[in-house]
């Protein structure tokens, strides 16, 4: 089997296990909450370094 299929089986696997146990769907929703809660973070240190070069 090629790698990106067996990839793809066990993302599909690992979402459907996902999808059916509560905590795992939430403890996957906290996780994405605080990637972008990062990622917004990031994103304004970088508009306010912009701004001080001018």
């Amino acid at each position: 089997m090629p790698f990106h299929s067996l990839e793809r089986t066990v993302s599909e696997e690992v979402l459907q296990e996902i999808r059916h146990d509560p905590l795992l769907l939430q403890q996957l929703g906290d996780r994405v909450y605080e990637l972008f809660q990062e990622d917004l973070r990031q994103q304004s240190e970088r508009r306010r370094g912009y701004g001080r070069r001018f």
